[in-house]
């Protein structure tokens, strides 16, 4: 299950942990759409306890390369 938006993920994130601990969920993912978000987004990944994240990658907007 992911969080779509990291606005939301200080209360999400460790409410979808706690559900992969009890075994209602298998992965805990982070996600969000705005480019400028990418070093926040990075930030709550470097923290841990997140199995997938999502960018928005395209042609014209490699920025999560970097």
């Amino acid at each position: 299950m992911q969080c779509h938006s990291i606005v939301n993920a200080p209360f999400v994130v460790p409410l979808l942990q706690a559900w992969k601990r009890e075994g209602l969920i298998r992965h805990v993912g982070v996600i969000h759409h705005e480019t400028a978000a990418h070093d926040d987004l990075a930030a709550i990944v470097e923290v841990g306890g997140t199995d997938v994240v999502q960018t928005n990658y395209f042609n014209f907007s490699c920025s999560a390369e970097s």
